[in-house]
């Protein structure tokens, strides 16, 4: 990986035409990981509880890769997709939405996705040094994101990348 990891490459993806990829990608790396599951998931139906992803879930990640490579994101905001390679392999996504609020613009991390068998080369690492470095050319002033309550080693790593914990969302089913 060491040679891989030196090819490390990120860049900002519009191609549409890369979306049935992308959305495989995205869901080869969460199917396994009931733990990524937050309320956004909840949210937008990809998952239908905290612990259980949508049978529908590689469409509606399609649908949401695809709005996010044509510059919108789910909501009303502007979206944006970027992707990370080692060599020629595949190895991140990440999707982002620029919100506007009275002062400034602030930016969600809706999703960070390493592929599995790159994980634990700092990959993840290097993609959200990249695209902070891009933000903060862009005049981006924070980054907010939500992570799974499950999702120990996902709290851990962006801990570790300096996010701090600033609110606990909870959901009651009626």
């Amino acid at each position: 990986m060491a040679d891989q990891d030196e090819l490390f490459h990120a860049e900002w993806s519009t191609d549409t035409r890369m979306a049935d990829t992308l959305a495989r990608f995205m869901y080869a790396s969460l199917i396994g990981c009931p733990e990524y599951i937050s309320y956004s998931e909840i949210q937008e139906g990809r998952a239908v509880s905290p612990t259980t992803w949508s049978p529908d879930l590689e469409k509606i990640l399609r649908a949401s890769i695809e709005n996010h490579l044509r510059g919108r994101n789910d909501g009303d905001g502007v979206g944006a997709l970027a992707i990370a390679k080692s060599g020629t392999d595949l190895v991140g996504l990440l999707q982002i939405s620029y919100e506007e609020a009275p002062n400034h613009t602030y930016v969600v991390l809706e999703d960070l996705v390493v592929a599995p068998k790159f994980r634990n080369y700092r990959i993840g690492e290097r993609f959200l040094k990249w695209i902070e470095d891009c933000l903060r050319n862009k005049g981006v002033k924070e980054v907010f994101l939500e992570s799974g309550v499950g999702n120990a080693k996902a709290h851990r790593f962006f801990e570790r990348c300096r996010f701090e914990t600033v609110s606990k969302v909870m959901m009651r089913e009626l």
